[in-house]
């Protein structure tokens, strides 16, 4: 088949790669129109015949881009950046919730303490006001103490020491007739789990006081 008058026409060559190459004279083209390149066309191209006006076929041999080695392009680019986000946002947030974590534990930890140091003096006011004397005003004080150490039987003995007061005591009003004071050592081996955790520059707990104290009174039934 010729083609019409004004209108110049060259064959499709696909190359090894898929992609349609126009060489010379090996691409059909008209006024007003290109080659198609789809493969449905290409028998008319290899005829000589120009096809379609110039709207209908918008891409002659336009190969699917490929990106490089080592480069990414799109979606898988988004991708990367996102995922290098989070890890920097995690390499921030990390040591503040690391921080965060040996507070709760060492803090929690001596909010037990302290509830159990209350508890032991609190069984020993108890105690106290059953072995009273009314005549002497005097208590079991070994009885006593040995309350205490049974209540506090994880601490070591020397870390707890245990204190009695008379009538009249200041912590405990006129209308008490004694009062216990027990005081647990902290920094003594064995009570505390560790002393104080340093972490990027940040001391837990500060400043360590050495110690807990607990206080109660007791009377006559």
């Amino acid at each position: 088949m010729r083609p019409a008058h004004g209108q110049s026409c060259v064959h499709h060559r696909v190359g090894g790669h898929g992609r349609r190459d126009i060489g010379r004279g090996h691409a059909c083209a008209a006024a007003g129109g290109v080659a198609a390149p789809y493969a449905a066309d290409r028998s008319r191209a290899a005829t000589g015949a120009c096809i379609g006006p110039i709207h209908d076929v918008l891409l002659v041999g336009i190969a699917r881009h490929r990106p490089l080695p080592g480069t990414c392009a799109g979606q898988q680019c988004l991708f990367h950046r996102q995922q290098g986000a989070s890890l920097v946002e995690f390499a921030v947030v990390l040591p503040l919730l690391l921080l965060l974590l040996v507070g709760v534990v060492y803090y929690g930890y001596a909010f037990v303490l302290k509830t159990a140091l209350e508890r032991a003096t609190g069984n020993a006011a108890q105690l106290a006001t059953q072995t009273l004397d009314p005549s002497t005003g005097g208590i079991d004080e070994s009885a006593v103490r040995a309350v205490v150490l049974s209540s506090l039987e994880w601490a070591p003995p020397q870390a707890i020491t245990v204190g009695f007061s008379g009538p009249g005591a200041a912590e405990c009003g006129a209308g008490a007739a004694g009062g216990i004071r027990v005081s647990l050592d902290t920094r003594s081996p064995g009570v505390m789990a560790f002393q104080s955790v340093e972490f990027l520059g940040v001391v837990v707990p500060p400043t360590n006081p050495g110690g807990m104290i607990a206080e109660a009174c007791y009377g006559y039934p």
